[in-house]
């Protein structure tokens, strides 16, 4: 059985392609477009997993996209009617999504001359799946942490042979993805990815705002995380689409950010000592909310083995230090933790829990990809 995978109409877009459930290519459409976090329909990536592989698409049982449009619909409904600013911005990004996806079959037929039955899975639990499946664990607490995907920013559950189960998630707004997004645009980082910066700045600093950032997001009881919304613009969404680039908006409240940390770094001024302390404070309290989810979720499990993937999962410096400060023996984190790996997941959700397949072997190669020999030009 040949299940295609597929992140579209989506940051980061990609495919990947599973065959007798063994992730046997994938790749992201950036590789191919030279558009860093290219978001349009991965054509180029499906064209490459069926060609390293001699198939067509008739040779494929279906495609699985990382998006369910109907996933939270009434939590989605319950916020726009409260929130009427930001439900104009969600509901022009809804009906530019329902386009595309409704599209989707007759473009995949068009370009291949034949589209299989699609499937669509839940953004947070094609990351899951992304993680356990690809792990050697049986049983595991699984964590997916990122900025938003299908009105989720954290899931959490278990799982166990072929199965995952969710037990609790966390509602947009409230995301430490964004938070941290946030003060990455206030250090003067403005463009969709750049947290990685923030992160390899956060060292030289000291976290003398340490207690700023825990007044801003905390954990919660009935929900995951709480947070002071006063201090975050969500008026004009999270993430909007431009000849297939993502671009965020400013999520922080530009006055309220400026009583507390000063004034904001503009993007070629120079980085001083602030700037630092700011970054190595942001690393801190997200390290800290990281592990309290962890415990929260080992909890509820009982397992000791993590698996965690989402956008917050490829903060590596938190990373290295969860088998410290958590009651975590072993963890897996896959290669593409970022929204790239959804394609990856999506299949293979599919594939064992939809289907109920029997676990292959754990993947710990990342070279899945395009290659080249020397003699190529």
């Amino acid at each position: 059985m040949n299940i295609l995978g597929i992140n579209a109409y989506h940051a980061d877009s990609s495919a990947a392609l599973l065959v007798k459930g063994k992730v046997a290519c994938a790749t992201e459409e950036e590789r191919f477009t030279r558009q860093k976090h290219w978001a349009g329909l991965p054509i180029k990536s499906i064209e490459f997993c069926l060609s390293s592989q001699g198939l067509k698409m008739s040779d494929i049982s279906s495609i699985c996209i990382g998006r369910d449009p109907k996933a939270k619909i009434f939590n989605k409904i319950k916020y726009m009617a409260k929130n009427i600013k930001p439900a104009i911005s969600m509901l022009k990004q809804r009906f530019a999504n329902h386009s595309d996806l409704n599209s989707l079959e007759d473009n995949i037929k068009n370009h291949f001359g034949f589209c299989p039955k699609i499937e669509f899975i839940e953004h947070h639990r094609a990351h899951l799946a992304s993680a356990f499946f690809s792990s050697p664990f049986n049983k595991a607490s699984i964590i997916s942490i990122d900025g938003s995907g299908d009105f989720s920013t954290i899931m959490i559950g278990k799982g166990y042979g072929n199965k995952i189960e969710v037990l609790e998630s966390q509602d947009f707004p409230i995301s430490l993805g964004l938070f941290y997004t946030a003060f990455t645009q206030f250090l003067g980082f403005p463009y969709y990815g750049d947290e990685y910066k923030v992160m390899g700045l956060s060292p030289y600093g000291s976290p003398t705002y340490l207690n700023e950032m825990r007044s801003l997001i905390w954990s919660g009881d009935k929900n995951i995380l709480e947070w002071n919304p006063s201090f975050f613009n969500l008026n004009s969404g999270a993430v909007s689409y431009s000849n297939n680039n993502p671009n965020v908006s400013q999520l922080f409240d530009g006055i309220n950010f400026e009583k507390l940390f000063g004034v904001k770094r503009l993007k070629n001024e120079e980085i001083n000592q602030r700037h630092k302390n700011i970054a190595s404070s942001l690393q801190k309290r997200t390290e800290e909310i990281i592990f309290e989810i962890i415990k929260r979720t080992f909890k509820q499990t009982g397992s000791s083995n993590l698996c965690i993937a989402g956008g917050v999962a490829q903060n590596s410096v938190a990373n290295g230090k969860i088998l410290n400060n958590t009651p975590i023996k072993e963890i897996y984190i896959p290669s593409a933790g970022h929204d790239a790996g959804i394609s990856m997941g999506a299949s293979q959700y599919h594939y064992f829990h939809n289907l109920g397949k029997k676990r292959t072997e754990p993947l710990y190669d990342a070279n899945l990809g395009i290659s080249f020999s020397n003699e190529k030009n």
